[in-house]
This record gives C-alpha cells, sequence and structure tokens, in this order.
C-alpha cells in the first residue's frame, strides 16, 4: 500500500477504491483485447492486488463486455472459475454469487488456493456461454491486512453512548448495538467477534451500507457474538468537507479500500475476511464456523 502525506504532516493510506480499480483495470483489459482480440466476455478480478497472497483467498471478480465494459455476470448463470500459474491449471472452482448492491451490481466469488506468489491468470467460463479470455493478477508474498489465521489487531475504538451516534457512523440508520463495545474490549472478552470496517456515507463503492445491511440481517441469529462497526474515517464533519483521514482503527489494520468484514474467534484469531462485499449466506457460515 502506498502512502500520501497530508495537510497535517502524517503518512496516511492511500485509498484504491474499488470502483475506481474495476474502471482502471476495465480499461486496461479493452485495451488488451482490441489489440490481440477477445472472446464476448472479459473477466475482471477486484480485489485490492496487495491483499493476496499464498494460501485461501476470496477473489471477486465479474464478466465485462469487450465493447463497453458493462456487466455480463449474473447471478442466475453458472459460472466456473479456472485458476492457472506459470502456464498450468492449478484450481477449478465454482463461483457463488454475491450482490454488491442488491439488484444493481453483485460479482462472482471464488474461495481458492493460490499456491504461490507471481503471476496467476483466471478464466471465467459462464455456462451457455464462451469462456473469457486468461486475465492476469499478481499474488504477492504477504499482505499488509490480517488474513485468516493471524492475529486480529487489538486497538480501541469509539463507542456509544461515550460518542454520539452520528460523530462516530456516517449510516443514516445507525443500530446501537454496534457501537457498544471498543474493538480491543471485544476481542479480550472470550467471545468471537464480526467487525465490518464501512463508510455508508462516503463510500467510494456504495457497498458499505448494503455491508452493513447484511450485518445487521445476520446479527440477531447469533446473540454470542460481539458484532461491531468501525467507521473508516476520523471525522465525519470533516469527511463531508473532503478532508478525509482514516480512523486509527483503519490505520492499524492497513485497510486499503472499503468495505471490509472480519470474523474472528473467541482466541483473538481472523478466520475469514470479507473484501468490497459479502451476503449473508457467506457470513452466516463464516460466523458457524467459530461456533
Amino acid at each position: 500500500m502506498g502512502d500520501t502525506e497530508t495537510h497535517t504532516g502524517r503518512l496516511m493510506p492511500t485509498w484504491i477504491p474499488m470502483r475506481d480499480r474495476m474502471t482502471a483495470t476495465i480499461a486496461l483489459i479493452l485495451v488488451l483485447a482490441a489489440c490481440g482480440g477477445g472472446t464476448e466476455g472479459l473477466a475482471v478480478v477486484a480485489n485490492t492486488q496487495q491483499t493476496l497472497t499464498p494460501g485461501p483467498n476470496r477473489l471477486l471478480m465479474a464478466i465485462v463486455s469487450e465493447e463497453d465494459g458493462s456487466f455480463l455476470a449474473g447471478p442466475d448463470v453458472p459460472t466456473t472459475a479456472r485458476f492457472f500459474h506459470d502456464g498450468d491449471e492449478v484450481a477449478v472452482v465454482e463461483t457463488e454469487w454475491v450482490w454488491a448492491i442488491p439488484d444493481v451490481r453483485g460479482f462472482l466469488v471464488a474461495n481458492v488456493e493460490l499456491t504461490a506468489p507471481g503471476r496467476w491468470d483466471v478464466v471465467l467460463e459462464p455456462e451457455g456461454s464462451p469462456p473469457t479470455a486468461p486475465t492476469p493478477f499478481g499474488v504477492q508474498t504477504s499482505s499488509p491486512v490480517p488474513d485468516v489465521g493471524d492475529p486480529a489487531i487489538s486497538t480501541p475504538t469509539r463507542t456509544h453512548p461515550e460518542f454520539p451516534l452520528e460523530s462516530i457512523s456516517s449510516d443514516r440508520d445507525p443500530d446501537p448495538r454496534l457501537y457498544e463495545l471498543s474493538l480491543d474490549d471485544a476481542l479480550g472478552n472470550g467471545r468471537p467477534t464480526v467487525v465490518a470496517f464501512a463508510t455508508p456515507a462516503f463510500c467510494q463503492t456504495a457497498s458499505c451500507g448494503p455491508t452493513l445491511d447484511v450485518v445487521r440481517q445476520v446479527m440477531d441469529e447469533y446473540p454470542g457474538v460481539n458484532w461491531l462497526h468501525v467507521e473508516i474515517y476520523a471525522d465525519l464533519e470533516a469527511a463531508a468537507s473532503g478532508r478525509l483521514e482514516a480512523a486509527p482503527a483503519v490505520e492499524a489494520w492497513q485497510l486499503p479500500s472499503e468495505p471490509w468484514v472480519f470474523v474472528i474467534d473467541s482466541d483473538g484469531i481472523v478466520t475469514a475476511r470479507f473484501e468490497g462485499a459479502t451476503g449473508p449466506d457467506e457470513l452466516r457460515r463464516a460466523v458457524e464456523n467459530v461456533g
């Protein structure tokens, strides 16, 4: 993750919002297709590239039109993902659909073991349509973002009623239960924790609000779990004026984009993480895996 200096002189993370990543990636793929020909649809990997490392990974992908970059994939078309490293096919995965914005935009999700760092390629095969051309993406040796199996980073976060809800959440209708516990207290109370890092009012992807809706949809089913929302920005009044500064917890977790959801077991170990978007079924499975 790059750094940029703010007007305060502090070093802050450089955000690479998913919307911007998708736009740039689609543009590059369309250029490549124009140069070398292509298929009816082109694959796009939407993850922040520095978060992909050897081991289990959750990839968000899309199929776009090579003519105008519009999304072609949908929830009703079964799609297979084939992963290649150094020209060899390593894994074949049946994808799952997740809505980033319900009934507007979504992604294909592939849970896949990426066995080594370096260049990888993915080919998406939607049922009834030609496969996409191989799309390259990178796997790094390590990631600054806590991964599955890593200890969650214990850091304090602001809570209600100590702080007014409108000062610690940009959600238009915040659920007070998501702000009862500081993250460091949650990680120390012996219960599993689900923490969502999101900024509904300032989200570059428009998927932060829907992500919090998924959290609210699932949380009542698991009363023995700590459920938290951490706002991305430290000063919401300043954020509204365009003076964006990441909250201390976001800096500590080194998050390069938003939203993110982490599932953490009672020992404080990350057991699942979801970048960009997640669905209720995905989140339920992850919570059930930690009891």
